[in-house]
Parts: C-alpha cells; sequence; structure tokens
C-alpha cells in the first residue's frame, strides 16, 4: 500500500529533476555560446580606443555628462521619494508600535 502512494510522489520528483536538469543545461549552454562569441569584448575596445584617442573626448564629453546628471537627479528623486518615507514609517511604527498611522507620504 504504501508503495501506491510514493509512486506518484517520485514520479513528480522525477519530472522535476528532469525539467531542472534541462534548463540548467540549457543556461551553461547559452552562457558557453555568449563567452565563445566573444561579443562581450566589444564594450572594453570602446573604451580603450576611447581613452586612446583624446580627440574624441570633447565629442563624448556632453554626452557622459548629461547621461550622469540624469542618473544622480532620478537616484535622488527616488532616494527622496521612495526609501525616505518607508523609512520613517518603519522608524515611526517601531517607535511608536500601539499607534496606528496612515500609510501615505507625510511630512
Amino acid at each position: 500500500m504504501m508503495s501506491c502512494v510514493v509512486d506518484p510522489y517520485k514520479r513528480q520528483v522525477w519530472q522535476v529533476w528532469q525539467k531542472m536538469e534541462a534548463f540548467i543545461t540549457d543556461i551553461l549552454t547559452l552562457a558557453k555560446d555568449a563567452v565563445l562569441s566573444q561579443a562581450w569584448i566589444y564594450p572594453l575596445l570602446g573604451i580603450s580606443y576611447l581613452a586612446s584617442h583624446p580627440e574624441l573626448y570633447s565629442a563624448a564629453a556632453p554626452v557622459v555628462i548629461r547621461a550622469l546628471t540624469i542618473s544622480i537627479a532620478i537616484t535622488t528623486a527616488m532616494f527622496f521619494f521612495t526609501y525616505i518615507s518607508k523609512m520613517d514609517s518603519w522608524v515611526y511604527q517601531h517607535r511608536y508600535p500601539s499607534i496606528q498611522r496612515k500609510s501615505g507620504f507625510q511630512m
């Protein structure tokens, strides 16, 4: 009787194992193809080319400065509007656990 109950579970475990094995094989094949294609080397070659040709700095500087400015502005805004408000509610909740406070952005 026990073998009848265990057999479906063994079958399910075996099917999951086969799916995981196929998934891992696919991932390893994809990783091997990516490394052997050497497509990852082109950004490094571009950086070294830019570093070895100073006359390109004047053309690349405005783009890099604008990208850095936008990245810093977005990171600062996300930090201010999401993290600070969450930390405020977390500190308030742990400092005064008996008081229920409405969720939302409040200063």
